[in-house]
């Protein structure tokens, strides 16, 4: 089923310092049914993890789509 949908969608993926997603956390979205979506196909990808000193660390990974419907 299509959805109309518009508006912004802005998520964090925080990532361990092995790459792998431990977390999903939804800042703005403009439809509940995307913001599960999105969630889930977020929390099933590898990551490449941030680099502190010189090593893999953890850290958030920034998301944000915008969308918009056109005539």
């Amino acid at each position: 089923q299509a959805r109309l949908i518009k508006g912004r969608l802005f998520m964090h993926v925080h990532i361990d310092s092995q790459g792998n997603p431990t977390q999903v956390t939804t800042y703005a979205s403009p439809d509940p049914v995307m913001t599960q979506w999105a969630s889930r196909v977020l929390a099933t990808e590898k990551y490449k993890p941030g680099v502190c000193q010189g090593r893999p660390c953890a850290m958030r990974f920034p998301i944000s789509i915008n969308f918009s419907l056109e005539e």
